[in-house]
């Protein structure tokens, strides 16, 4: 694994992914079946693969480390990691069922005051802010944190994404004196650094901009969210489901009703490819794009992407809440 490791830091990543290949190739070969080797090579792979957001080819290999499992707490472990990649996929209702099973492993083998808990309990908190569960999510989210802070205060990375989620379920909830300056904090952290998962905070001050109409610096923190995620992620990233959404609303409040549609089409395409043509998040997305048909005089368009819309149980758009 240690050159795998060094292609990654060279930004070597074909090299990588081919050696993490022929890594879990011969972990597989080992007689007698060496069940720790392959499993831990699936989950390199796996790991690897959902960084650069291909959450399609890493889901089988999630279930494969499941299936391998040989103790209580790597069944935690492995449902936590296929409950994340469930939730990045926008399978909701999987990903939920995962994650509570590993809640409840985690307490059942160390109680509900550990490190290990407060990391399943923060991921099931996102799983239920993104179906708009934001007043259940608030508690865990905060109990998560203070289990954090308490036991691993280290851990700063880990501390920021569960602050960032937090903002986020303020901002849904319309506490945006909380949210902002949770999220502006988050942004400083990033200062200097090219990191795409900046994204992720860039597009949450755009969302509450928007909501606050503050549309000259929506504007700027998601056109900033847009680039580097498409630069860093590239153009089929799930992250752009909901940046695209957001850039689509700003460009539509400009006056530019065009290019406003072509995003939001762009969004419902890349939405549709992840989650299926029924998402629940879909819903909340062809709404706006029939109000931008109509704005630009497609009126036949946006009654037929209404009458869609209303046939989906809706749910709000999961734009770039964190999994960890």
């Amino acid at each position: 694994m240690i050159y795998a490791a060094l292609f990654l830091l060279m930004g070597v990543s074909n090299d990588a992914e081919a050696t993490l290949k022929a890594t879990l190739a011969q972990a597989e070969s080992l007689q007698p079946a060496n069940h720790r080797a392959v499993d831990d090579a699936l989950i390199s792979l796996a790991q690897f693969l959902q960084e650069r957001g291909r959450y399609r080819e890493a889901e089988p290999l999630y279930i494969r480390s499941n299936e391998l499992a040989q103790t209580a707490a790597d069944t935690a472990w492995s449902l936590l990691r296929l409950g994340a990649i469930y939730h990045a996929e926008l399978h909701f209702d999987q990903a939920e069922e995962a994650t509570r099973r590993a809640v409840t492993l985690f307490q059942t083998l160390s109680g509900d005051a550990t490190l290990e808990y407060a990391y399943a309990t923060a991921n099931l908190a996102a799983v239920l802010a993104d179906q708009g569960e934001n007043a259940r999510a608030e508690p865990v989210l905060r109990r998560a944190l203070y289990l954090i802070r308490k036991q691993a205060p280290g851990n700063t990375v880990l501390l920021a994404q569960i602050e960032e989620n937090l903002g986020l379920v303020y901002l849904r909830q319309g506490e945006f004196r909380k949210a902002e300056p949770l999220l502006r904090d988050i942004l400083a952290t990033f200062e200097g650094a090219d990191d795409p998962a900046q994204a992720c905070t860039l597009a949450a001050l755009a969302e509450l901009a928007i909501a606050e109409r503050r549309w000259v610096e929506a504007d700027a923190w998601i056109r900033r969210a847009y680039e580097l995620t498409v630069t860093k992620q590239g153009e089929m990233h799930p992250w752009l489901v909901g940046i695209l959404h957001l850039k689509a609303l700003v460009e539509a409040q400009a006056g530019d009703s065009r290019q406003a549609a072509a995003d939001m089409k762009q969004s419902i395409n890349l939405l549709e490819a992840l989650a299926g043509p029924e998402s629940p998040s879909l819903g909340a997305v062809l709404v706006d794009y029939a109000a931008l048909l109509r704005h630009a005089g497609r009126k036949r368009e946006a009654k037929m992407t209404l009458q869609r819309a209303r046939g989906i149980e809706r749910s709000p758009v999961s734009t770039v809440t964190k999994i960890y």
